[in-house]
């Protein structure tokens, strides 16, 4: 992101240290320049700052702003977003500018800081566009609709469930709202769930996560039936089905529950990432330990095939594989994923679990329930898609040199 005429300093990983955005004031009430200065903070000191969550959009036209006294170019979306921020006169940590996006060492180091950096922000604001849209009815309606939910009035019947105007463009607007690409971006699964203060904001307005959660932890299924029309097709919006998934997570984490690896991964295949290998980085807050090192000098296939070895090993079962779509990925970068060398590690373990079955199937052990689930001596035991004995003996896989 950064102009030629601006150099970054380098950071020094042995205290966790990042950069943090502090404004600058304008120079007059007309001054509609957007200047700041990088300030190096250690994550160890516990810095006051906020923390940026938003869609970086287009790369074209870019807009001029100036780092430290030097221009720099950022894309029109984080230009409009640091516009408005900016007047708050927080401290802030925004990906795009306080990492170095050109140099892989740098992103390899603050990357795995991510999920300590949403962590301990003050607020994560949530940035859904500069306002004078829909979304800014919406963010409204939300926070008049959770009064009259937590008086149990009358009118929450009417909210809910009448056919009429002004609630129809209401939930057309709550319906843009959950629609807004935002959700689809990977890093955000992270970023909200690991965010102590999620904040949704768009231009004026903002609606804190808690409040923004009652659309969905008062309005579950059940209550399905008597909604509008209007008001179903809002949240049963695709994209609202990903804001919805995010607010239950969100809850059960806060309430004790620890997500596995394959829960994140999971999570993440359903959204889109420019850089196709964050769909595994962009998991890494989420799970204890620093088990893969973050090289995006690897191929993306490479990155992969890292991931899946090392599930292998630690799970112990080829569930992973079982989580495989076929998709095209949304980034700019093309996925060559053939020819690749399959690991050893891997290659022995399907074959293992191949002769254990065909040893259990031989002697009576085991009998198939539907390709998937057997009984091996009285206990039920799921046999993961991916590795049937079946499906396995077609793939014909066996190491280089066999």
């Amino acid at each position: 992101m950064a102009g030629q005429s601006f150099q970054y300093r380098d950071l020094n990983p042995s205290v966790n240290e990042i950069r943090i955005i502090r404004w600058v004031a304008p120079v007059n009430d007309d001054d509609d320049e957007v200047r700041c200065d990088l300030l190096h903070r250690s994550l160890d000191e516990q810095p006051t700052y906020d923390a940026l969550s938003y869609v970086w959009g287009e790369p074209e036209p870019a807009q001029k702003i100036h780092v430290n006294g030097k221009p720099v170019s950022v894309t029109p979306n984080l230009y409009g977003t640091l516009r408005q921020i900016r007047h708050a006169g927080c401290d802030v940590w925004v990906d795009a500018l306080c990492i170095n996006q050109k140099d892989d060492v740098e992103k390899g180091s603050q990357v795995p800081l991510m999920g300590r950096i949403y962590q301990q922000a003050d607020y994560v604001i949530s940035w859904l566009g500069e306002g004078g849209d829909g979304i800014d009815i919406a963010l409204k309606f939300i926070e008049v609709l959770k009064d009259e939910l937590l008086k149990r009035s009358e009118m929450v019947s009417r909210m809910l469930g009448s056919e009429e105007e002004p609630f129809n463009t209401l939930w057309q607007a709550v319906g843009e709202l959950l629609g807004h690409p935002y959700w689809t971006r990977v890093w955000i699964v992270q970023e909200i769930l690991l965010a102590r203060n999620p904040v949704l904001c768009s231009g004026a307005e903002s609606c804190a996560w808690d409040v923004f959660q009652l659309l969905f932890t008062h309005l579950d299924m059940r209550a399905f039936g008597v909604l509008s029309t209007a008001a179903r097709e809002a949240l049963l919006f695709l994209c609202g089905d990903l804001a919805r998934n995010l607010s239950l997570l969100y809850n059960q984490r806060f309430g004790g529950r620890q997500m596995t690896l394959m829960d994140c991964l999971v999570l993440a295949r359903q959204r889109r990432a420019t850089n196709p290998r964050d769909y595994v980085y962009g998991t890494l807050g989420l799970v204890e330990g620093h088990f893969l090192a973050v090289d995006y000098s690897l191929p993306t296939a490479t990155v992969f095939t890292k991931l899946v070895e090392y599930m292998a090993k630690h799970d112990g079962t080829l569930d992973i594989l079982s989580a495989c779509l076929p998709r095209k990925f949304s980034g700019a970068e093309s996925v060559q994923v053939s020819p690749v060398r399959i690991p050893p590690a891997i290659i022995g373990y399907a074959k293992f679990l191949i002769r254990r079955i065909s040893q259990a199937e031989s002697k009576g052990w085991v009998r198939r329930q539907e390709g998937r689930q057997v009984r091996e001596r009285g206990r039920e035991k799921i046999i993961p898609r991916a590795i049937r004995s079946a499906e396995l003996a077609k793939m014909k896989i066996s190491p280089p040199g066999c």
